[in-house]
């Protein structure tokens, strides 16, 4: 029996493969560390330019203000052909417009139409003896029903009755009645009517009156109507609403930045009527407004640079002042339609405090921390109120000393 062996042996093998995985992990390692490090370099290179090179400061001053008061005169002419600041005088431009409007209004005044109810009767002549009776014009008859009152329209003559074998036939005319006063409770049904005239004697029960159709027409109601008063109110108001349409579409013609003075527009036209008149009978009335108005404009720029100059002019050389807050009021002390120029009164408010020099505290500060900075300020700058700090980058804690990288603003 043959025996079958390995090509080579175990120990064999084992010396034959060569140590190379051990080696490959240890030069990874060293790259990484290596970057590690590198990265740390830069970073800290970076913080260090940035830190050293690139910081800026920005340091925000709040300064203890007093209000300047001014009060100076201005003029807007339309014949300037430019501003004048010496004179104070405005080039001006007159605007013109025309304006309609139609308006209905509610009439506020009080009335009451009467109508009075009327109608037809019969009226019975039955008296025994047979009698002529004569009635005058406005006898009254008395309804049966609702106890109404009606008076004749003419005068009535009734013819004496007719007497056979001992019986009477009335003899009657039919005749126009009105009632006693205006008001729907007189437009009663048929009904049978007395003559109270003849109260108290034979004929009360031999004369008397039926109607076969209902009294119509009586009415008492109120209305409204147009007063004076609603004609004077409605032209004063509409009169000042198209003038305010008027001076609004003045506005919209005005160029950037210009603007029409209070009191700078003048009516050239009035057109204010009414097509109902007082004492018509309407719960509504139409008004009609015409209106042709002018206006006088300037540019506010130019009020405000005569505002600029007069406050360099009139400040103290210690003081600075910011413009930007300024507080510019006008009016007019009158308008000159005909030389188409008006006089403005000027009032200027504005807050000035006493001169900082930025420059010098940017030098003064270089190098020095937030807290150091403040102590400089506050020490040497009494008129200082409050400091703000703005520095970059987030982690710098001391001004540059660079001057050009430091800024002091007063706000």
């Amino acid at each position: 029996m043959k025996k079958i062996f390995d090509i080579l042996p175990p120990n064999k093998i084992s010396e034959s493969i060569p140590e190379k995985l051990p080696l490959k992990t240890k030069k990874g390692n060293l790259f990484f560390k290596n970057l590690i490090i590198f990265g740390f370099l830069f970073c800290l290179t970076a913080f260090f330019v940035i830190t050293y090179f690139y910081s800026s400061l920005f340091v925000y001053l709040s300064t203890k203000t007093e209000n300047a008061i001014f009060e100076t005169q201005a003029e807007v002419n339309v014949s300037q052909p430019s501003l004048d600041l010496e004179k104070k005088i405005i080039p001006g431009t007159i605007f013109n417009t025309e304006e309609e409007k139609e308006k209905k209004y509610s009439a506020t005044g009080k009335d009451f139409i009467e109508k009075r109810a009327q109608g037809i009767i019969r009226v019975y002549n039955s008296h025994n003896p047979p009698t002529p009776i004569t009635l005058v014009i406005n006898t009254r008859f008395l309804a049966a029903d609702k106890g109404k009152i009606f008076l004749a329209s003419e005068k009535i003559y009734l013819a004496p009755s007719k007497k056979e074998k001992g019986k009477i036939t009335p003899s009657f005319k039919d005749v126009k009645v009105i009632a006693q006063e205006g008001s729907e409770d007189y437009n009663i049904g048929p009904s049978k009517f007395s003559v109270p005239g003849f109260t108290g004697t034979p004929f009360y029960y031999t004369v008397y009156a039926e109607s076969s159709v209902a009294m119509e027409g009586g009415l008492k109601k109120e209305v409204k109507i147009v007063s004076e008063q609603d004609i004077e109110t409605a032209n004063e108001n509409l009169e000042k609403e198209v003038e305010d349409i008027a001076r609004n579409s003045l506005k919209k013609q005005l160029p950037e930045n210009f603007v029409l003075a209070e009191g700078g527009d003048f009516v050239k036209d009035s057109q204010i009527s009414c097509l109902e008149k007082a004492g018509e009978q309407k719960p509504e009335f139409n008004c009609q407004g015409k209106i042709k108005i002018a206006g006088l404009g300037f540019n506010f720029n130019d009020l405000e640079k005569i505002a600029f100059d007069f406050i360099q002019s009139n400040i103290n050389l210690s003081k600075k002042f910011n413009i930007q807050k300024l507080l510019l009021k006008y009016s007019h002390q009158g308008l000159l339609a005909d030389e188409e120029k008006m006089l403005l009164s000027v009032k200027i408010e504005i807050p000035v405090y006493d001169e900082i020099p930025e420059k010098d505290i940017a030098d003064k500060i270089k190098g020095k921390t937030e807290q150091e900075i403040k102590e400089f300020i506050f020490g040497t700058y009494p008129q200082v109120e409050k400091v703000k700090f703005d520095f970059w980058p987030f982690w710098v804690k001391k001004a540059p000393n660079f001057l050009e990288r430091i800024k002091v603003e007063i706000q």
